[in-house]
């Protein structure tokens, strides 16, 4: 069974809608109860709620290498094009975070998490120079991404309690990039499958996931149960892309759950070509006392130069599906 999220998503907004009532109260912040602004309800309402917060942490931590990497060579200064890679990752040094929230009507609201992320991205492999001489060396690279998730909440029963009064309905899914100028791809579709069921989005910030069994959820799947994701890629790049796929790590997480995703096709479109990448993994099962995991299935793509040459900057766009894992 297959589904595309422009039919889900106006049906969820229609629900929401429905649920919100009718308002003429148009981008405002409405009044909340006990004082508070409807701005600051919000808020209060999204540090309260597990499942937002749990996703929103598990977003960093899938694509934080720093647990992972191994620094077993020294740093290397003399300027040497081609590498090759034993392993990499990337090292959060910095990371702020910043929630906006927007009024559609007085009954629904809609908050957008925003982080900034810099540090290094790391490579420890052997370095090549124009003698054809190599030499293992850690090649050290800045970076800096912006990454976004919107979260909906409704205005559910105007309780004297502020920030019981809005009730997060809805999700989407993560986005994160390099700035456009040092990208020479985007990503323009995944699909993500497992069971019968069939994922497929191409706008991540405007697909929207409910919280709840009756309308198409947040996906819950089971531990050993395999799941696969397709990526196409549009680029202008000669060189193919380089992606993985991060999956089942949690926020407290040691463990980094990083698979490569193969070329499947690549097809000349106008400026460039159109490839698709896959890959499968299992969903882990989780711990006798564990009911629910909350996790991301996290498409990262990352240009050939970031890996390969020394001298090319970081170029990165990921996005990222959050999901359930369940007993």
């Amino acid at each position: 069974m297959k589904y595309t999220f422009l039919r889900i998503g106006i049906i969820v907004l229609a629900v929401t809608i429905a649920i919100a009532g009718c308002s003429k109260n148009n981008g405002t912040n409405p009044v909340s109860s006990k004082g508070l602004s409807a701005y600051q309800a919000v808020q209060a309402s999204l540090a309260k709620s597990d499942s937002v917060l749990a996703f929103d942490s598990s977003d960093s931590a899938t694509i934080d290498d720093e647990m992972a990497l191994s620094m077993e060579a020294g740093e290397f200064e003399k300027t040497l094009t081609p590498v090759q890679p034993l392993r990499w990752g990337r090292k959060i040094e910095n990371a702020s975070r910043k929630v906006t929230v927007d009024f559609p009507s007085d009954s629904v609201a809609i908050a957008t998490i925003t982080r900034t992320l810099s540090g290094h991205f790391i490579i420890v492999g052997n370095l090549r120079d124009s003698s054809g001489m190599t030499e293992k060396a850690t090649v050290r690279k800045p970076f800096t991404v912006n990454e976004n998730r919107k979260v909906r909440f409704i205005r559910v029963f105007h309780e004297e309690i502020a920030d019981t009064d809005w009730r997060p309905a809805a999700m989407t899914l993560s986005s994160g990039s390099t700035p456009d100028s040092l990208n020479k791809f985007s990503i323009k579709s995944i699909e993500v499958d497992f069971d019968t069921v069939s994922y497929e989005v191409t706008d991540p910030l405007n697909t929207w996931l409910p919280f709840g069994r009756f309308r198409r959820p947040v996906p819950v799947i089971h531990g050993g149960r395999p799941v696969t994701v397709k990526v196409t890629i549009d680029s202008k790049d000669d060189s193919s892309e380089v992606a993985f796929l991060r999956h089942d790590v949690g926020a407290r997480d040691t463990q980094h759950s990083r698979a490569h995703m193969t070329l499947v096709s690549s097809t000349p479109i106008t400026g460039g070509s159109e490839r698709v990448y896959q890959s499968s993994f299992l969903v882990r099962s989780l711990r006798y006392d564990v009911g629910l995991g909350r996790f991301n299935a996290t498409v990262d793509v990352l240009s050939h130069g970031t890996l390969y040459n020394d001298s090319s900057p970081v170029s990165n766009i990921f996005w990222g599906l959050p999901y359930f894992a369940a007993r």
